[in-house]
């Protein structure tokens, strides 16, 4: 998929891949940040 990015480095594609790069990482870290949080709160609750 994204091959052809790293094949044709224009500056468009080169942006598009940093953009989908951190965008994927930024949507797969806040689930984690929600459960963390939500099982912070409960703790805190059962205290």
């Amino acid at each position: 998929m994204e091959f052809q990015a790293l094949k044709k480095p224009d500056q468009i594609n080169e942006q598009a891949y940093i953009f989908d790069f951190v965008l994927f990482h930024f949507l797969q870290t806040i689930p984690t940040f929600f459960l963390v949080a939500t099982n912070l709160s409960h703790t805190m609750q059962a205290k």
